[in-house]
């Protein structure tokens, strides 16, 4: 189960927001105990492009060097 508010990769295009497989957004809400989760996820800018339920299979949580790699980000851009 990937724990709400936790960055994690899209498997799948999302067609519904046009985003491509590999995709990052924020978990909002698990469901059914990680059956599904609703995602939010962010442009370059950190403007919401959209939110939309992702089944399981569908994202897959960042491994500890992925989450690094975004807080450096974060900190290089303030």
């Amino acid at each position: 189960m990937i724990p709400e508010h936790d960055c994690a990769r899209l498997v799948h295009d999302l067609p519904a927001l046009g985003l491509a497989a590999g995709a990052i957004g924020t978990v909002v809400h698990a469901y059914d105990n990680g059956g599904g989760y609703l995602v939010e996820f962010f442009d370059q800018r950190g403007d919401t492009i959209g939110v939309d339920f992702v089944a399981a299979d569908g994202l897959r949580a960042l491994t500890p060097e992925e989450n690094a790699g975004l807080r450096e980000q974060r900190r290089l851009a303030s």
